[in-house]
């Protein structure tokens, strides 16, 4: 009981320490250390394990993934590709509502910081017809911008969340699969709602016939499929995959060794590489203090309902900080013996990722909806009366499909 109480007071210590605004990695580094210390590890068995986890190949791949992901995304940016699959999108489309939640799903594709206010301005010219409020095209442009973190290996959460729980990205896409789908329909059914079909839009077809758009389509999506069909199908290592397919935008839009290394400069992130070595510090000094063990016993002896646990911490951390890889991070170490308790702790972990991006997306610390906001000039009251509810809806898919196959 008295390491259950250690536990609870970490959390809330880290809770505390995001509130104070303090930058994650040093967060999860401070709690890391802490939590040695309440466990009564010696102060230089702490550094070992900090300096272990430094050179540990599953940390420096991690890392590595991550940023060769954030290349990727910088290269499909630069080189135009994402702007030629709005393009051809718009150019395929008769239909603005599809057009309207097609564009910031695109963008959503790859995972650029602040993307939202990319398509943004797309939605405001395809939805001008549609006379759409500017709570309801803040609410369509944010929620399509979002509905691919749940499956996409292009994103950090994911990659985390294999990486602590020791599966492949192509078991959590799956098992992940129906709280994307969810959100495709929620956003549909709350999003379209008393929005009528606007008469066919011809213009949107003048610009090219169709064979040529379906051509740019698929020439654009090409390195993302090519990513993705290895990462998933092929089950190639994600560092492989991204790696190969970046040499193949190389080659194939020929960007010189100037570019290419401006890019890569740019693509470089000190913060995310210090994020993962907190994430994997914290994770290592768990299973150091035994920790875990305590969390599973100590849950076990006061009779704690298990779902409640599973829900309410990713939920808390994802609504105080807005960021998908900090409700991971910081939770899903501490939740692992909850998830392994059971047969099915893949389902488990669905409905605490379900549980954690329910409250990054409702989050007023997500600064994609602040940005979107901001840009419609929209109230946050209003969007929120739009944004409750699908988002609750998905959540209650996972919930759903947990107690089903509980």
């Amino acid at each position: 009981m008295i390491g259950l109480i250690k536990i609870w007071l970490l959390f809330c210590l880290i809770i505390l320490l995001v509130l104070k605004k303090l930058n994650l990695w040093l967060t999860l580094i401070i709690g890391s250390v802490v939590l040695g210390l309440l466990f009564q590890t010696p102060v230089s068995s702490i550094g070992e394990v900090f300096l272990a986890s430094s050179v540990d190949p599953k940390t420096l791949k991690l890392i590595g993934a991550l940023l060769l992901i954030l290349l990727f995304s910088n290269l499909m940016d630069e080189t135009g590709e994402l702007r030629n699959m709005l393009e051809s999108f718009k150019n395929i489309l008769h239909d603005l509502r599809i057009v309207v939640g097609i564009l910031p799903a695109i963008i959503g594709l790859v995972p650029l910081m602040g993307g939202a206010v990319i398509s943004a301005p797309m939605v405001v010219t395809a939805s001008d017809e549609l006379n759409l409020s500017r709570e309801k095209r803040t609410f369509l442009n944010y929620w399509f911008r979002h509905i691919w973190e749940y499956v996409l290996p292009t994103y950090p959460g994911i990659v985390l969340a294999s990486a602590i729980l020791g599966v492949s990205i192509r078991e959590i896409s799956l098992v992940n699969l129906p709280l994307f789908l969810a959100a495709v329909g929620s956003g549909i059914v709350f999003g379209y709602k008393n929005v009528r079909r606007n008469s066919p839009v011809r213009e949107l077809c003048e610009k090219g016939d169709l064979t040529k758009n379906l051509y740019q389509l698929l020439r654009s999506l090409f390195p993302l499929l090519l990513a993705l069909f290895l990462v998933i199908a092929l089950k190639v290592d994600l560092v492989y995959s991204f790696a190969l397919t970046i040499a193949v935008l190389w080659v194939l839009y020929r960007i010189s060794l100037r570019d290419m290394g401006r890019m890569i400069r740019k693509s470089i992130s000190i913060e995310m590489a210090l994020m993962v070595l907190g994430v994997m510090f914290f994770q290592n000094m768990l299973e150091t203090t035994k920790a875990i063990s305590v969390i599973s016993e100590g849950l076990s002896a006061i009779g704690f309902p298990t779902l409640l646990i599973l829900i309410s911490l990713p939920f808390i951390a994802g609504i105080l900080t807005g960021i998908t890889i900090a409700f991971v991070g910081i939770t899903f170490p501490i939740l692992l013996p909850l998830f392994h308790s059971d047969g099915h702790f893949l389902t488990y972990m669905m409905l605490s990722y379900a549980s954690g991006y329910c409250g990054v997306i409702l989050s007023p610390m997500h600064l994609c909806l602040i940005l979107t906001k901001d840009y419609f000039k929209a109230g946050l009251n209003g969007v929120y009366r739009l944004l409750w509810l699908p988002a609750i809806s998905v959540f209650c898919v996972g919930l759903i499909i947990t107690l089903i196959m509980g």
